[in-house]
C-alpha cells in the first residue's frame, strides 16, 4: 500500500467516524432529558389521576410522599412542611382552590407555553362551566419531568 493510499485511507475512516459520531452523538445528549413533547402529556396524565383520586377521596394518594415520582425533590419538601405546620395548607396546592366542580375531574386540558431542554411551563385548563386555569412549571429531573410549581394563570 503506497503512502497516498494510505493517507486515503484514514482520510475515509475520519470521515466515516465523524460522520457516526455526529449521527449518534445528538440522540445521547437528547436521551439525557425528557422529550420537550412530553411534558404536556405528563402534566395532563397528572392531573387526570390526581383529580380522580380527590373524586375518590383517597387522600393517601395525594399527599405529597406518594407523588415524590412526580414533584421536583424542592416542591416535595415545600408541601411536607406546609402540611405537617400549625397553620396546614389553606387550598389544594395542585388545582389552588379548597374544594372542586365535578367537571375538573373529566375536563382536564393542558398545553404548552414554553419548553427547554430542563425546563417547561404548561396550562392547565380544569373543567368547562366554571375552568379553573393554572400554569404548571416542569423541570427535568432524574431524566424525567417533574413538577416544581403550580399558580393561578393570571392570563383568561
Amino acid at each position: 500500500m503506497t503512502k497516498f493510499q494510505k493517507s486515503l485511507l484514514i482520510l475515509l475512516l475520519m470521515g466515516l467516524f465523524g460522520l457516526v459520531y455526529t449521527t449518534i452523538k445528538p440522540s445521547f445528549a437528547k436521551s439525557n432529558m425528557p422529550d420537550e413533547g412530553s411534558a404536556v402529556g405528563f402534566t395532563e396524565q397528572f392531573y387526570q389521576r390526581y383529580m380522580q383520586a380527590l373524586a375518590r377521596n383517597d387522600f393517601d394518594q395525594i399527599k405529597p410522599d406518594h407523588l415524590q415520582q412526580y414533584l421536583t425533590p424542592s416542591l416535595v419538601e415545600l408541601l411536607t412542611k406546609s402540611e405537617n405546620s400549625k397553620e396546614g395548607l389553606d387550598e389544594d396546592y395542585f388545582i389552588k382552590a379548597q374544594d372542586y366542580l365535578d367537571d375538573w375531574v373529566t375536563h382536564i386540558q393542558a398545553r404548552e407555553m414554553k419548553a427547554t431542554q430542563n425546563s417547561a411551563d404548561v396550562s392547565v385548563t380544569l373543567g368547562e362551566n366554571e375552568p379553573q386555569q393554572l400554569e404548571v412549571h416542569l423541570k427535568a429531573h432524574n431524566h424525567r419531568w417533574c413538577i416544581n410549581s403550580v399558580k393561578i394563570s393570571r392570563a383568561k
